[in-house]
């Protein structure tokens, strides 16, 4: 069996790390310790990921893909090369592409990984993230949340400190805070609260926002209406660029002067965009984005009960903590309690190595960290409610609520509505909102042989049993006859259905097959993978190619879409 390694999976960038001589360390990859969570085709249709595949975001944005981490379990796709793809697909090649930096530098097998996800992800969100690692080709050990991570990183060389701590965590695309209690080598999670859209990438698109409405303001240019899509992305992709690298000088400069040179043509002229943006400005910018934050974080520390006087220890994590006015607000809200010593970028990937170490026995007894986790959103059923215009059915009713700590059992007593009604179909959603059309089905479990009678005279006592490792139990028993009926929902495996969102895009999708580019696209796919796969995948990729051919010489829609859905499959999974 091989080395088990932690991952964190991140919007901007990733970072894999292992335990070695008992502590964790990141594998680097060369002289860096991070890979940027970006994938595209080169020019011949080969796979890039990392640096490589960053670098070429500008000029080959149509062939690039990054910020996925944010559509993962929405039933969104993104388009690569004319073609469609999972958030899945494209962050299986992020992880194996880590796996192959730690394989390299470690020169030995790497076959089981633990992976971090933000801490508001849900569970849809969480299965996509496991289904990633195993096309990467990992036995994925355990998911667990990043600002939880965070506090094992601290931990395992703090093990004497008992106290409360609060895990700021904003890196590239998210933002979570965890309120944890640390006490005789455990951590108990008391509390999480996140935003899934809010990070430095949005810090990036104030900027860019700015430096629109000065290419505007001072240049008479509005992109939309003067350039071509193409040249219009080309030039929008530098100056994406310059704002990130804006916003980056920012954390340590007062002020950062913005040229790009040669940006584009107006009636004949060359236009070399220069611009100021000083921090006051920047802050300004994004203050908004601050504010919830900080908002979010008062929530967190509300569910737990505490107030800011009571936490003991601040951890700021992710890439964008380094913003001076985050670092300025954390120490006027919690004083001296912010600790340093700790690299935000790293302090996930380390955090998952040690989870990744007390599971294999690779960390002793005596350093290992228990956790003591909570449910991080509300369990409960559909309902049928008494409104205004009569029954209404599509009501959340909340069983377990979030901030629980496991395993948690709990009981509510529910009635028939309807006069002699039989059966119950119980439908079990996970989620916030009232309404459970906002909320998101985990399964459903029917009761038949209610005795017939009036409505509300019978009732079912419905149970939900929810352990630490994410098995949710469901049982539902008839009070008048004692009869029960029951079901088992692993909450990390099972298969999500469809989006509206989802559905749409397959619309769209499937008038699109016909066009060549697209075609084209997965023929130079199979031309630049063929001659790497195994023996039996190169057979079933040369079969799979036929067919699709001959389909697009009978020009059928339907067989088109299918050979080339299982073509690029196939391609992708080797």
């Amino acid at each position: 069996m091989g080395r088990i390694v932690g991952i964190d999976l991140g919007t901007t960038t990733s970072e894999i790390a292992y335990i070695k001589n008992g502590k964790p360390e990141i594998i680097k990859n060369g002289y860096s310790s991070i890979t940027p969570s970006v994938v595209g085709l080169d020019k011949n249709f080969n796979i890039i990921v990392g640096e490589r595949a960053k670098r070429q975001l500008v000029n080959a944005s149509d062939r690039t893909i990054a910020e996925v981490k944010r559509k993962m379990g929405t039933g969104e796709n993104v388009i690569l090369g004319g073609k469609r793809f999972t958030p899945v697909a494209i962050s299986a090649e992020i992880l194996k592409e880590l796996k192959k930096i730690a394989e390299v530098e470690l020169r030995e097998p790497i076959t089981e990984a633990v992976i971090t996800v933000p801490a508001n992800f849900n569970d849809a969100q969480r299965q996509a993230t496991k289904e990633a690692g195993e096309r990467a080709g990992f036995i994925v050990n355990r998911i667990i949340n990043e600002p939880t991570a965070a506090a094992l990183a601290f931990g395992i060389d703090h093990m004497s400190t008992e106290g409360k701590i609060l895990v700021y965590d904003i890196g590239g695309g998210t933002f979570d805070v965890t309120v944890l209690e640390m006490i005789e080598g455990s951590l108990d999670v008391m509390a999480s609260r996140g935003v899934n859209r809010l990070g430095g990438k949005d810090f990036d698109e104030k900027i860019v926002d700015e430096m629109l409405a000065f290419l505007h303001s001072e240049y008479g240019v509005n992109l939309d209406d003067e350039l071509q899509a193409t040249e219009r992305l080309k030039v929008l992709g530098r100056i994406k660029e310059e704002a990130e690298k804006a916003k980056i000088e920012l954390s340590s400069a007062m002020s950062v002067y913005i040229e790009l040179p040669f940006l584009l043509q107006k009636d004949g002229e060359i236009i070399n965009f220069e611009m100021e943006l000083t921090r006051t400005r920047y802050e300004q910018l994004i203050e908004g984005y601050i504010q919830q934050s900080f908002d979010t974080a008062n929530e967190a520390l509300k569910a737990a009960g505490l107030t800011p006087t009571d936490i003991d220890i601040v951890l700021a994590v992710g890439g964008s903590s380094r913003t001076p006015i985050i670092i300025d607000r954390l120490k006027r809200i919690f004083g001296d309690k912010l600790r340093g010593g700790i690299n935000p970028d790293e302090a996930v990937a380390l955090g998952a190595a040690v989870q990744a170490g007390i599971n294999k026995n690779e960390i002793s007894g005596d350093n290992a960290i228990a956790i003591f986790d909570v449910c991080n959103h509300s369990l409960g059923v559909d309902v049928v409610r008494e409104t205004n215009r009569g029954l209404e059915s599509g009501y959340f009713s909340r069983i377990i609520l979030r901030d629980t700590h496991l395993p948690i059992s709990r009981t509510e007593g529910y009635s028939t509505v309807e006069d002699y009604q039989d059966n119950i179909l119980l439908q079990i959603y996970q989620g916030e909102d009232n309404r459970v059309e906002n909320n998101i089905k985990l399964g459903e479990l029917e009761v038949v042989g209610i005795p017939v009678n009036k409505a509300g005279d019978e009732e079912v006592e419905v149970t939900f049993k929810y352990n630490i490792n994410g098995i949710l139990e469901v049982t539902a028993k008839i009070v008048s006859t004692g009869m029960t009926a029951s079901t088992r929902i692993n909450m990390m495996d099972y298969d999500a259905p469809k989006s509206k969102s989802e559905e749409k895009m397959d619309d769209l999708m499937n008038e699109a097959w016909t066009q060549a580019s697209e075609i084209r696209t997965t023929v130079m796919l199979y031309q630049s993978r063929r001659a790497g796969l195994p023996e039996n995948a190169k057979k079933q990729a040369d079969e799979l190619m036929r067919k699709l051919k001959e389909a697009v010489v009978n020009n059928d829609a339907k067989q088109i879409e299918y050979y080339d859905d299982n073509l690029t499959a196939l391609l992708f999974e080797y």
